[in-house]
């Protein structure tokens, strides 16, 4: 039940920092995609990682984003500005995990 909880706020976090950055950013389509694609391949390796863990704490998810994000900075197309903040916006994930657990 646990796993559950956590994949969940998993998924929360990546669709609310997903909709800041599509409701906030006036860049064009073709980014959007390119940004949504990696991002979204991020944090369903994300969760399977999360999953194959009995216990998580904080500096463990923070550690796992820290490693995903280096592999998917060489992946993106995007600007290392908007590749930062997608990668904030996962890290804040966080807080919805915590609450989970």
């Amino acid at each position: 039940m646990k796993k559950t909880k956590i994949v969940g706020g998993v998924i929360l976090g990546a669709v609310a920092a997903l909709a800041v950055y599509f409701l906030t950013s006036d860049k064009t389509k073709k980014q959007r995609e390119s940004l949504c694609k990696w991002a979204v391949d991020m944090k369903a390796e994300l969760i399977k990682k999360i999953k194959n863990m009995k216990d998580i704490k904080k500096e463990d998810y923070e550690k796992l984003v820290a490693e995903l994000s280096k592999k998917y900075s060489k992946l993106s197309k995007v600007s290392q500005k908007e590749f930062d903040k997608v990668v904030s916006e996962i890290k804040d994930g966080w807080k919805h995990i915590k609450k989970a657990i």
